[in-house]
């Protein structure tokens, strides 16, 4: 598996990942309905579930994984409503998938036990709403 981990290395590949497959209680995702706000004035949800992946990685003479086998595995996204100005006002989201070796042994072998997509914000807005707010 070192191998599969060293060859996807800055290799150019693709991911797509599909959210919210109801086969079972660990793959639908869920939400709080709003998140009250911390002291700092910002508001967090978290949201856990599950999903499918196919990854395929390749470089040069070698390719790993398939754009249309997926492997199941797990998420958690965070995001975090700095308060209106995107980015600049402290907004965030990490997307942290979990891939388990015996469920998604490319993914795994690629990306290890977690791996978190995140990056600055650009453009975009998270609005998160305050439930208990007036």
């Amino acid at each position: 598996m070192d191998a599969a981990r060293a060859a996807g290395a800055g290799a150019r590949g693709s991911a797509a990942c599909v959210s919210g497959l109801p086969s079972g209680s660990e793959r639908v995702p869920s939400a709080y309905p709003g998140a009250p706000t911390e002291a700092d004035g910002t508001r967090r949800v978290i949201m856990r579930g599950g999903l499918d992946c196919a990854t395929e990685v390749g470089q040069a003479e070698v390719k790993i994984g398939s754009r249309t086998a997926v492997e199941h595995a797990t998420y958690k996204i965070e995001a975090v409503d700095g308060g209106i100005g995107g980015g600049a006002a402290g907004d965030t989201f990490a997307f942290t998938v979990y891939f388990d070796p015996q469920e998604a042994p490319v993914n795994y072998a690629i990306f290890g036990p977690e791996f978190t997509f995140t990056g600055e914000m650009i453009a975009g807005e998270v609005t998160i709403v305050d439930p208990q707010a007036p």
